[in-house]
């Protein structure tokens, strides 16, 4: 089932419209009254998770908007800003408002039943999608519901593939709430551990998603963005290294010899993609998925089955690495990762 919260868009709306009309400060009472809307306070509280963002630093975005030069720093807040900036004129409002009452009316359905393919039997998808204005993600989940922008999101356009996409994380996060042990280490920012965990679900997560719901991301079409292609090629030919980089990391954090804070930083550099095309992992999790679905020896239900028992990831990953030449987990850390992941 599928709810949609629309308020947090439409109040953005009218907070940036004052800001042509008036060319002043939007006071901090007006800031709060947007903030405070559901859709923006899911937006601030899953942003959270970057380091360098806050809600006080959204807060000097929105300040700042009357002043003809933008001053945020790092990634997350500065593209927020270049965003909202760039809807600063009434054409700019007036398309997004035409966007807004048409995203409202789509169907989901479609969406919701494509992810359901692609996950255990038996798996609810209660969603709530909260449309906001954001020029880094088109769509993001967090704690089991979605983002939705309709500042990159074109309702007549409207493309089902990436939204299962989301919607399957939806899913795979029920499953993952049903371990207490996983969700608890999740939790953790800064032990090795919580890091550990982050890397193996992440990996998980994306692969699963990417590769049965948005397949176009691993294999771009001839239509497909020339950065997309490019990016799809750079890693194919660094795939190896790159699942040697996340050996690396889980044997670091569970030596605990490298600075934690260290290990956070190089889990973020592969959640994360500075070029906002796509992140690593994504590629990383979905080309590993889709070594596992053609396997003739793995059955699809194994891989769906996944979303339960993350740590038979590795099992799978045994059967397909030296027939693909990928880099073989050694044994005592699959065992220990194994045992950290197990419910």
């Amino acid at each position: 089932m599928i709810t949609l919260k629309s308020n947090g868009a439409a109040k953005l709306l009218e907070l940036l419209e004052n800001v042509i009309r008036s060319e002043r400060v939007p006071t901090d009472e007006e800031i709060d009254n947007v903030l405070s809307t559901e859709s923006m306070s899911f937006m601030i509280r899953a942003y959270s998770r970057a380091p360098e963002f806050s809600r006080e630093g959204y807060k000097a975005i929105l300040r700042n908007l009357a002043k003809p030069n933008p001053e945020s720093k790092g990634l997350v807040l500065s593209n927020l800003e270049e965003g909202l900036r760039s809807c600063l004129s009434y054409e700019k409002i007036a398309l997004l408002r035409q966007r807004l009452e048409k995203i409202v009316k789509l169907d989901f359905a479609k969406a919701e039943q494509t992810a359901l393919k692609y996950l255990p039997p038996e798996t609810p998808i209660k969603s709530t999608i909260y449309l906001t204005i954001d020029a880094f993600n088109t769509g993001m989940m967090f704690e089991g519901n979605a983002s939705l922008s309709i500042l990159m999101f074109d309702p007549d356009k409207f493309d089902v593939a990436g939204f299962s996409h989301e919607l399957h994380h939806a899913g795979f996060e029920y499953w993952i709430k049903r371990n207490p042990k996983l969700q608890a280490l999740l939790k953790e920012d800064r032990s090795y551990e919580g890091i550990a965990v982050k890397l193996i679900v992440n990996l998980l997560s994306e692969g699963l998603a990417n590769y049965f719901c948005s397949p176009m991301m691993l294999h771009p079409p001839e239509n497909a963005p020339e950065d997309l292609k490019e990016k799809i090629i750079k890693y194919g030919q660094n795939l190896n290294q790159m699942v040697q980089e996340i050996q690396s990391l889980l044997s670091d954090c569970l030596s605990k010899t490298v600075p934690v804070e260290l290990c956070k930083n190089r889990l973020m550099q592969m959640l994360l993609d500075p070029e906002d095309i796509l992140p690593p992992i994504h590629f990383i999790g979905g080309r590993i998925v889709e070594m596992f679905d053609k396997d003739p020896k793995i059955n699809r239900s194994e891989i769906i089955d996944l979303c339960k028992q993350p740590a038979h990831f590795f099992t799978l990953y045994s059967q397909v690495a030296k027939r693909h030449e990928m880099p073989a987990f050694p044994e005592d850390l699959v065992q220990k990762i194994s045992t950290l992941v197990r419910g």
